[in-house]
């Protein structure tokens, strides 16, 4: 665990940017095209790219309904609505050889508004969401370009600390979210987090900053707050 002191304006770039990657999509690595896709006048309305993303999710039997509602393609309820405005989504696209259509080999779904880190509400939580990448493209590094795009966007626009929630009988993504750097947390500033024990699914954090410092007030002075973190 890394303990960092920090305006929450301003993220230092030496703790954020352990994977450099290109500032701005789109962007190409290996024939593989990167692509932000964005929320517009209320909807994601690119047919192409939400048939791509469905497509993708139901050869893989993945959080479809899900999906759906991300994608504005259903109406969960109006939080879940709400939400899609701060949801994030990059897809990775192999562009076709005889045409200029593309297909949809990944994406990465994530969310800069997931709640406040702090008890105090002093930070936000940013949550990785859906994550997926084509089995027939796996181990060319596009899952961890999505990811490593994304957690770089988290840490620059809603903190260093993450989420995500995930199926805990997997053992392969158990592994994979250890490496990743998340793990189990009991407790945060003494009060006991819900992490969906019960069910199959359980979230993980991930924490890279849990000592702030704030700026003054008018007149008064700089306060350093220091989180406690419980295994």
């Amino acid at each position: 665990m890394t303990e960092a002191t920090i305006d929450p304006t301003v993220v230092p770039q030496s703790v954020i940017r352990e994977f450099p990657l290109p500032d701005k999509l789109p962007y190409n690595i290996n024939g593989i095209i990167y692509e932000d896709y964005p929320y517009r006048n209320g909807e994601r309305k690119n047919a192409e790219i939400n048939k791509g993303i469905i497509s993708l999710a139901r050869r893989h039997n993945f959080y479809i309904p899900q999906l759906n509602y991300v994608l504005g393609q259903g109406s969960r309820s109006l939080c879940f609505a709400i939400r899609r405005q701060s949801f994030q989504i990059v897809v990775a696209k192999k562009k076709n050889k005889t045409n200029d259509n593309s297909k949809v080999v990944g994406f990465i779904i994530y969310d800069l508004g997931n709640g406040s880190w702090s008890n105090k509400g002093s930070f936000c939580l940013a949550s990785i969401e859906y994550w997926l990448v084509d089995k027939a493209f796996q181990g060319q590094g596009i899952g961890r370009t999505l990811y490593n795009y994304a957690e770089e966007d988290c840490a620059s626009c809603a903190g260093p600390n993450l989420k995500v929630m995930f199926d805990k009988t997997d053992a392969r993504l158990c592994d994979l979210y250890t490496k990743l750097g998340y793990k189990l947390i009991k407790k945060y500033d003494g009060k006991e987090i819900d992490n969906l024990e019960e069910d199959k699914h359980i979230i993980w954090h991930k924490i890279r900053i849990y000592k702030f410092l704030y700026p003054p007030s008018a007149g008064g002075d700089v306060v350093v707050y220091e989180s406690e973190v419980a295994d």
